[in-house]
């Protein structure tokens, strides 16, 4: 009878002790910033840690060790990378996780507007409102085609200009704005 208790006691002791090991904690989450992922991971205890992520070929095109460690966000940029299957890996003492995710590359999409300012002679207001970061060129012509104004924007959201133009001889103006996406919006004044 005491040799049964005793088995039962030390295995209520062993069951409540893998109950309390550490377990692993892995999620993937998509960033706010364009084609990143973060990668959090948490455990109770510190140690080794591998960090793998494997492509759909079963190809690994990021791996890391860290050591004495127990919790960590990692950013990861995949905008080197081919749209696809990637399988995030971590290893510890605890053993294995993995997670999938689905990487597309986020097109940039924006709409553009040039109007004039309302009774404002020879300004007008260029909008540009977008879903990431891009660069955006506008060039200003005169009416005889004549290139007046060149500049490049790096418009990251929403961004708006006026321009003053009071001071180009011209009856007429065409304003050009192309986006690094390849979308051309031309206006004629």
């Amino acid at each position: 009878m005491k040799s049964t208790l005793n088995a039962i006691i030390i295995s209520l002791v062993l069951i409540s002790r893998a109950f309390a090991a550490s377990p692993t904690s892995l999620t993937v989450k998509s960033a706010e910033k364009i084609n990143v992922y973060n990668i959090h991971y948490r455990t109770t205890e510190k140690g080794t840690v591998k960090l793998s992520i494997i492509d759909s070929k079963n190809n690994a095109v990021y791996s890391e060790v860290l050591f004495n460690t127990s919790s960590f966000v990692r950013p990861f940029n995949f905008s080197q990378l081919n749209e696809g299957e990637y399988t995030i890996v971590l290893e510890d003492k605890n053993g294995k996780q993995s997670e999938k995710i689905s990487y597309t590359v986020n097109q940039v999409t924006s709409f553009v507007s040039v109007s004039p300012v309302a009774n404002q002679d020879g300004k007008y207001r260029l909008n540009v409102y977008n879903n990431g970061s891009e660069n955006v060129d506008v060039r200003i012509y005169a009416h005889d085609g004549k290139l007046v104004h060149d500049q490049i924007l790096n418009v990251n959201g929403n961004y708006a200009l006026i321009y003053n133009l009071k001071q180009v001889t011209s009856p007429a103006f065409t304003f050009e704005v192309t986006t690094s996406n390849g979308n051309v919006k031309t206006v004629k004044f």
